[in-house]
């Protein structure tokens, strides 16, 4: 058997209002004057670096949010997810736990096994370049360490960000340690949630001036226990076998340097490291595709708790030197993440699949485990030349070397164990990437400018195969030397059509790299003797590309308006967008084997998004969004299952929030009361025409969360609730084929309600 076989353990999770009040904003713009209203009411400024370059974020030709994790994370919101759901124009398919999932961007899903959006702390980036370290399933959460703010840039990045930049890019912009004065907070949350448990999370911060105006230190950590909510029956008797399996233990630390060394030039460094264990994920069965309804009880599941651990740990130092005409900077990092798995499989490959394949009488397999592991080590070294802010010309230049090894073993583990080695495989991977890119803005007038980007890499990837046992062809193979060069480009026109207020239009591009790849071979050519199955130059009976799983690229094409009233009590940022993602990377499934191959079309997708922050009265800010979006594929693949006109699983055709928080006193203390409200769309879950998933539909679903804080001197204190009104709805589900008439259904459903108090003190 072809060693593509084994690929399918993984789990293949692979307002009309808000128009209207833009434009009665625009109509008023130029009659409202600063001196009419209280000056302390008015928003304030947000500076970004997602240009790599400090810049207000309304001044910027392009989508760009921007948060403070504290205004999340105190008020039970804790999650990347949770953000995200707040966040317009930005979608996540939720796996069941902190750190496993997948983000898309305007219409660009997470298709394919290597990451669609680059996750960044500061300018060092977490993400996998390779589909073979679990990078589209796994993603770096950092919202509980000490940064500053998360910033979400939207559409291709390709040309400042490199490779997987595809529907753009995330940011976690952490704080510089103190020069002048000691800082510092600890703080504590805990909460309930409905079916589960006390959840616990302790954190603090403290950052030293050790030598002033020179040297700083900052130390910062966290732990943090969340009970679960899923539990662990029998299936036959109904009977819980164990309460909250979905339980998660989380820690982390950062040790953070900043040498001042002259008034030109500083040296930061980064030590930071963080993991996660948890025995299972809060995915359960359901009733089947006609159903939404879980098949045994609310949160009960029938698959058997294993082990999962996932560790990240980086190593970062960045130096900055400025001169009169440019300033030098220079990163160098190395990255490495590992993750290990034991789970229980049994829900989506039954053991009767597994007999019949090994010729065991039915009955033989009672449970069928999966016993995964897949790490990532990864050296960046980045140099890069920017010049001063100028009202004429401005640029920068940059080089990009990286050297990334990864590794992932995958053992098949039915229970009881068979005689034979049931199946093993390993396929561990090399990737090389150097890259030149370069951006210049030249200013026609003031109120006019253009920017232009590019740039060049050159891409570099071996992979090697071993298999063993009775569902594979033993042996190791070698798939050879797989070298790619990639260009991307962006174009960017800003006009200031008054002082506070402008259009943009931008066309930018996005890829994935090209990587050596395991062929996906017919049955008929595995039966010809005459066939090498793993012979890159034979061509026969080969279903995907051979050896050879090539680039994929997206074009983007923008047009916004954004900016702010003259008193600056209004805040806006609409969007269009149209994008193409060609021949992009995806898993085809054929003859029971499933493995990487490109699709041969385009994905076409079109959308707006709009982002509105209003302060209307002294203490009470407002932040609404919205989007939406189509998409659809241009051509037919009947191993990937999709029919021309089909749109692409997983993306939600629209989402939209509303936050709102009222700032007043109370009794001689500073009180706020705030709440939300996240809108995600229906979507569906599978291609029309695939063999191996029936397509369904997840659908739309609100969640409403509430708060009330207090703070008195240096100490605040949060109550809140998520998940208000406890509902219990699909985010995502797979309904898998597993023979004629039957199939397993999976689902992930929001987590329950969650009330709970946290307290701050800030020294």
């Amino acid at each position: 058997m072809n060693s593509g076989h084994f690929n399918y353990l993984r789990p293949a999770y692979r307002q009309t209002a808000l128009s209207l009040a833009i434009a009665g904003a625009l109509t008023a713009i130029p009659s409202v004057q600063a001196q009419d209203v209280d000056p302390s009411a008015a928003l304030e400024e947000v500076i970004v670096t997602a240009t790599r370059r400090e810049e207000a974020i309304q001044d910027i030709a392009g989508s760009i949010i921007a948060f403070s994790p504290d205004d999340f994370t105190e008020i039970g919101l804790g999650t990347l997810r949770d953000m995200i759901e707040y966040t317009p124009g930005v979608s996540f398919i939720d796996r069941g736990v902190i750190g496993q999932g997948s983000i898309g961007i305007r219409g660009i899903p997470q298709a394919g096994n290597t990451p669609v959006v680059g996750i960044y702390v500061d300018d060092v980036p977490m993400s996998t370049n390779t589909p073979y370290a679990s990078g589209a399933e796994l993603y770096y959460d950092g919202l509980l360490g000490d940064v500053e703010r998360v910033e979400m840039v939207k559409g291709p990045q390709g040309t400042l960000y490199g490779s997987v930049a595809v529907g753009g890019v995330v940011r976690y912009i952490t704080r510089e340690p103190a020069l002048e004065e000691m800082r510092g907070s600890v703080g504590a949350n805990l909460s309930d949630t409905e079916n589960g448990g006390l959840n616990q999370l302790y954190n603090g911060s403290i950052s030293v001036p050790i030598i002033k105006d020179t040297l700083g230190l900052t130390l910062s950590g966290f732990s943090q226990n969340n009970e679960g909510y899923v539990d662990w029956i029998d299936p036959d008797t109904g009977a819980v076998l164990q309460d909250g399996i979905n339980e998660t233990e989380r820690k982390g630390y950062a040790i953070d340097m900043l040498y001042r060394f002259s008034d030109r030039g500083d040296l930061k460094l980064k030590v930071l490291h963080d993991e996660n264990e948890y025995d299972a994920r809060a995915r359960i069965e359901l009733e089947g595709p006609d159903s939404d309804d879980p098949l045994y009880g609310d949160f009960q599941t029938s698959s058997q708790p294993g082990f999962n651990k996932v560790e990240y740990d980086n190593y970062a130092l960045t130096i900055n030197y400025e001169w009169n005409w440019a300033t030098l900077t220079s990163v160098s990092s190395l990255i490495e993440y590992n993750f290990t798995s034991f789970s229980d499989i049994s829900s989506s490959l039954p053991p009767f699949v597994v007999d019949g394949a090994l010729g065991l009488p039915p009955g033989t397999t009672e449970r069928v485990g999966l016993d995964l592991a897949s790490d990532s080590k990864k050296y960046i070294q980045e140099l890069r030349l920017t010049s001063p802010q100028s009202d004429s010309l401005e640029w920068l230049a940059g080089f990009y070397y990286a050297d990334e090894e990864t590794a992932e073993s995958q053992t098949l583990m039915p229970d009881p164990v068979p005689d034979q080695v049931t199946g093993f495989v390993n396929f561990p991977s090399e990737y090389t990437e150097y890259a030149v890119y370069g951006n210049i803005t030249y200013f026609v007038s003031p109120d006019f400018d253009i920017s232009l980007g590019a740039r060049i890499s050159n891409h570099e990837s071996e992979l090697e195969l071993t298999q063993d046992g009775a569902l594979t062809d033993p042996g190791t193979t070698s798939f050879g030397n797989n070298d790619d060069t990639v260009a991307t480009y962006s174009l960017a026109a800003r006009y200031r059509f008054n002082e506070n207020n402008m259009f943009y239009g931008s066309i930018a591009s996005g890829y994935r790299p090209a990587s050596a790849s395991i062929p996906v071979v017919s049955p008929e050519a595995e039966e010809d003797p005459d066939v090498d199955p793993n012979d890159c130059s034979n061509t026969v009976g080969l279903i995907n590309n051979g050896c050879e799983l090539d680039s994929d690229e997206v074009w983007s094409y923008e047009a916004g308006i954004k900016g702010e009233s003259g008193s600056s009590l209004f805040r806006y940022d609409l969007a269009l967008w149209y994008s193409e993602f060609k021949d992009f990377q995806t898993i085809i499934t054929a003859f029971g084997t499933s493995g990487n191959a490109n699709y041969d079309g385009t994905l076409k997708a079109y959308g707006l998004d709009a982002q509105a922050v209003m302060s209307p009265l002294d203490g009470l800010d407002i932040t609404a969004g919205i989007s939406w979006n189509d998409n659809e594929l241009d051509g037919d693949d009947a191993f990937l299952g999709a029919v021309s006109g089909d749109q692409h699983p997983n993306i939600p055709e629209a989402t939209a929030s509303l936050r709102a928080s009222y700032a007043f006193m109370l009794g001689g203390l500073d009180a706020t009361l705030g709440g939300g409200l996240r809108y995600v769309g229906k979507m569906d879950t599978s291609f029309s025409d695939s063999e191996n998933n029936v397509n369904t539909t997840v659908d739309e679903y609100v969640l409403a969360d509430l708060n009330f804080g207090l703070t008195f001197n240096n100490i605040s204190g949060q109550l809140y609730a998520t998940n208000l009104f406890d509902e219990m709805k699909l985010q995502n589900r797979r309904d898998q084929i597993v023979g004629p008439g039957m199939f397993t259904s999976l689902g992930v459903y929001t987590q329950p309600r969650t009330v709970g108090v946290s307290i701050k003190y800030d020294f």
